[in-house]
């Protein structure tokens, strides 16, 4: 049996939620990782972004919908 693909920053999303858990879900303590994430998506190409289930537009810019 075969390995599934890891997306596009999809570690990056998974290290926000484990450091959320590890943190009784202060959001102040993952900022790092949050702006990881934020960083994997912003190098993506725009097709390869909006096929990422880990990056959306708002997310990206920081914006709230």
């Amino acid at each position: 049996m075969g390995r599934r693909a890891v997306a596009p920053c999809e570690k990056a999303a998974c290290a926000i939620q484990k450091c959320l858990k590890d943190n009784s879900f202060q959001e102040e303590a993952c900022l790092q990782e949050v702006r990881r994430l934020q960083d994997c998506c912003k190098n993506l190409n725009e097709a390869a972004r909006a096929e990422n289930v880990h990056c959306s537009i708002s997310f990206e810019t920081g914006r709230k919908k």
